[in-house]
């Protein structure tokens, strides 16, 4: 069996502290408040995931712009026409690739809620641990 891992050493776990760490997962990067609660490698991953998704998605759509602004030869050089050519191009392209910005915003949320699910998860630990061991403060000298 493996060994059951050591909670990290955080004195006086409050409800506080996990609201102050929640909001560090909300607002600053998913796997903040783990790195912060002493779980350094869980919020390493939380933070590589969250990465990794939005730098899958600026590539993805880096690429799909791309596409789309070599589409954009058209054969006259009058303005208004290049510019009609334009939004009739980006209005169809923005339908073309709703599907991608819906699914990565989806994916993105759902690591938010996740992180933070796991961020609970680990106060909870942590304070059934905490009430379970009880240190004894009791030094004197029994001799």
């Amino acid at each position: 069996m493996a060994p059951i891992p050591k909670p990290p050493n955080i004195k006086n776990m409050t409800t506080g502290k996990l609201a102050q760490l929640i909001l560090a997962n909300i607002f600053g990067l998913p796997g903040l408040g783990q790195f912060s609660m002493g779980r350094k490698e869980r919020g390493l991953i939380w933070m590589l995931v969250v990465l990794g998704l939005l730098i899958s998605f600026l590539v993805q759509f880096q690429q799909a712009m791309s596409e789309q602004a070599a589409l954009l030869n058209p054969k006259s050089n009058d303005l208004n026409v290049l510019f009609n050519y334009a939004k009739h191009l980006l209005a169809g392209s923005a339908k073309a690739y709703a599907g991608l910005i819906k699914g990565y915003g989806i994916a993105l949320i759902s690591v938010y809620f996740l992180s933070l699910l796991d961020l609970i998860y680990l106060f909870v630990t942590i304070r059934k641990e905490e009430t379970r061991i009880k240190p004894n403060y009791d030094v004197r000298n029994k001799t």
